[in-house]
């Protein structure tokens, strides 16, 4: 029971956290950006290690990809300097996630990924003349994310049981990104902290939650 009231504190941490961080992006309290944008990321990060035993591949793949995140948002804070280490980073977390949706299977072709591919190639588009050097890179990056947000809906589909937090949360940071990516590239969008970062901690949120789904089908199958 104690360990349960543990666990969904650390829920009510992060979404305190994650207020305080939309209120400081918006206000431009930088010093107040810099202890509570990381912090933030590290308590998502203690939500999924609390979620399933060491042992468990998901919930380890899923948090070295917390890891990179956290490495991204730190990056990210000092956007006009580091947002190429930031995109790489964010770019190995989704690697990583991918590779946790694929635990226990493979990939497989079907037309779910059809609407990815649309979307990708209509974001990519819109972003393309404001890209300049970056556009080898953003590619890059746009595929690896759908990739991942893919791999999650296939999860869903595979395990429907636990999958749905998950396959939600990929969503999300496909949502997160492209709000992010044309606040930057296209145009300036109002309230973007609101836009990014709300769907940002939402999406890594739902997807430590699910390790701790994943862990309890797995016991549940076990025993």
């Amino acid at each position: 029971m104690r360990r349960n009231q543990s666990y969904w504190m650390v829920v009510f941490l992060i979404g305190i956290g994650a207020l305080i961080t939309i209120l400081a992006d918006l206000k431009g309290d930088f010093r107040l950006l810099l202890i509570y944008k990381p912090l933030t990321t590290v308590l998502i990060l203690l939500l999924a290690w609390m979620g399933g035993p060491v042992t468990d591949r998901y919930r380890n793949l899923l948090c070295l990809g917390l890891i990179c995140s956290l490495a991204g948002d730190i990056f990210l804070l000092w956007k006009d300097r580091f947002f190429l280490p930031g995109l790489v980073s964010f770019l190995l977390a989704h690697i990583l996630y991918s590779l946790a949706f694929l635990t226990g299977r493979k990939v497989r072709v079907r037309g779910t990924v059809i609407p990815y591919l649309i979307y990708g190639g209509v974001i990519y588009g819109l972003l393309f003349p404001g890209l300049g050097g970056l556009r080898w890179p953003v590619l890059g990056y746009v595929l690896v994310i759908l990739f991942m947000a893919w791999q999650a809906l296939e999860r869903k589909r595979w395990r429907p049981e636990v999958g749905s937090w998950a396959a939600l949360g990929a969503l999300l940071f496909v949502v997160s990104d492209s709000c992010l990516a044309w606040n930057r590239f296209r145009s300036p969008l109002p309230v973007a902290p609101l836009l990014v970062l709300g769907t940002y901690y939402l999406a890594q949120t739902l997807l430590a939650l699910s390790v701790r789904r994943e862990a309890n089908l797995s016991r549940e199958t076990a025993g």
